[in-house]
């Protein structure tokens, strides 16, 4: 009888616990149809906020629409319709989808997969084929977008979408697979994390025809890339400090390759090892920002021949020790400005004294480094700028400039063969040919740039680079081994010759882009 009355027990808890969860089920069904549609318009918001933004040049507008919700006990059917439309034309494109969305506070499709983290709902959809979008689909009839994503009851949203697509359209072969998966806020911010293998676009091929020849035209063009990766980390620095964005961002791509024909001659342009990297944080009411650019190589061959190539290149540029409050100041009426598209002659009295406290607050600019390098060698260049405390203006005012800084140095160092390894490649460029006589040439210019240089009070220059170093020591400037004041400093950059040979100065013509059939 005991054995008997535990188990009626247990089965009473397993109905009440079942019957609790089969109600919370059809309650949140409820409420998750309520949740979803407002999602969709809070998306419609922020995208008919964003096109119609003054400063944002687009040709269209995109939006969801044709929303259905058929509501089940379990689950629900839903679809939807990504609606592009022209504003230079009548013409409305749409991206239709369809799947399922799993009622919460524990949706089958998680339990499934023994996950059971309560949440409001969670979705799975993707593309309808259709006779508009069905080559898109390939041999194999695959959807070429899923998406999947779940909302908790604080709103957060996570998910995914994965992409492959292996087909041929309208004469062009498109190949590329990626996957995206998100942590986000009903505001956007949060974790964001992207990866491509490989992508790989043949634009279709055009018979040539007196009627649709063209001199700068390119033909056969392949777009190429592999591996991809890119993360996202940000949030608001506070609800107070709500355009201050902090958190990092990095992009890294292995491999891009592009290969045409122009003009009958065969050209590949070729980048390798790609990264980029933003960072932000803050720290006692002070923002840092680090902004990094590297690159592994790049080159340019026209017609067999390597017209440019740089080996490897990294830019890094700081922006250190800034007040958080006046920073706030300033990008809210930067913000405000960008959504009216009114420009303001001079900044308001708020901007302005924001700009003043700033300058204040012992800012920072580092350039830590700036280098290009090629066959030759290389070019460099680092700079650090901090200002002091105290009041700038007044500084300037009674002529004590160097006060301003609390530090300052300038290295750059430009080795001769890199500089005329350049010169020859900018020569190359000009022609897309090499004439006889080209080296001679280009050592000529170099010849000149070295001399005027060397006329120069600001640089050093010998057989091997050209180099200036300067660095703010005791109140003095110490200009490559000398020590000047300010007022020998300003004298010394207006000994600067003002002119340089014409074979620097000229311009070239900006070269017009061609136009990819």
């Amino acid at each position: 009888n005991l054995n008997m009355k535990k188990s009626a027990v247990a089965l009473g808890i397993i109905a009440v616990l079942g019957g609790a969860w089969t109600s919370a089920t059809w309650y949140s069904g409820k409420t998750a149809e309520q949740q979803f549609h407002a999602k969709i318009n809070q998306i419609n918001e922020k995208l008919d906020r964003f096109f119609s933004t003054p400063n944002v040049k687009s040709t269209g507008t995109v939006k969801i629409d044709n929303v259905k919700f058929q509501r089940g006990f379990f689950s629900s059917d839903i679809s939807y319709e990504l609606v592009f439309s022209s504003k230079e034309s009548e013409n409305i494109n749409t991206l239709p989808f369809n799947g399922k969305l799993y009622h919460g506070p524990l949706p089958i499709n998680q339990l499934s997969q023994f996950n059971f983290t309560p949440v409001m709902f969670s979705t799975e959809t993707e593309v309808t084929k259709t006779e508009q979008n069905k080559e898109w689909f390939g041999k194999n009839g695959k959807s070429p977008l899923y998406s999947n994503f779940s909302m908790s009851y604080n709103k957060q949203v996570s998910g995914n979408l994965n992409s492959e697509v292996n087909t041929h359209i309208d004469g062009g072969d498109i190949d590329w697979k990626f996957t995206a998966n998100y942590d986000i806020d009903e505001n956007g911010f949060g974790k964001v994390d992207i990866f491509s293998p490989y992508a790989k676009l043949v634009f279709p091929k055009v018979e040539q025809t007196i009627q649709n020849e063209k001199k700068n035209d390119l033909q056969n063009g392949i777009f190429e890339f592999t591996d991809s990766q890119t993360s996202l980390n940000w949030d608001r620095a506070s609800a107070e400090l709500d355009k201050i964005i902090i958190g990092n961002y990095s992009t890294k791509l292995a491999n891009m390759r592009f290969s045409a024909k122009d003009n009958d001659k065969d050209i590949l342009l070729e980048m390798k090892d790609i990264q980029s990297d933003i960072n932000g944080k803050i720290k006692d009411n002070f923002v840092d920002y680090d902004f990094t650019y590297k690159l592994g190589g790049i080159r340019f061959v026209s017609d067999s021949q390597e017209n440019f190539s740089v080996n490897d290149s990294i830019f890094n540029i700081q922006f250190n020790h800034l007040a958080a409050k006046p920073l706030n100041i300033i990008l809210t009426e930067a913000a405000k400005a960008a959504e009216s598209g009114k420009q303001q002659d001079t900044p308001s009295e708020e901007v302005f004294q924001a700009f003043i406290e700033l300058s204040q607050k012992q800012p920072q600019v580092k350039i830590a480094p700036f280098k290009l390098s090629n066959k030759g060698g290389k070019l460099s260049t680092d700079l650090d700028i901090e200002f002091a405390p105290g009041d700038l203006q007044a500084k300037i005012q009674s002529g004590k400039v160097l006060e301003m800084f609390k530090q300052f140095a300038l290295n750059i160092n430009l080795d001769n063969p890199a500089i005329l390894d350049f010169i020859t490649q900018a020569k190359r460029l000009e022609t897309d040919t090499m004439p006889k006589g080209s080296d001679k040439e280009a050592e000529k210019v170099l010849s000149e740039f070295l001399a005027l240089a060397k006329s120069s009070p600001l640089f050093v220059v010998d057989d091997k680079s050209i180099k200036l170093n300067a660095k703010l020591e005791n109140n003095k400037i110490n200009l490559n081994g000398n020590m000047l004041s300010w007022e020998e400093f300003v004298m010394m950059l207006a000994m600067v010759p003002n002119s340089i040979p014409d074979e620097t100065l000229e311009e070239s013509e900006t070269p017009e882009i061609p136009e990819t059939k």
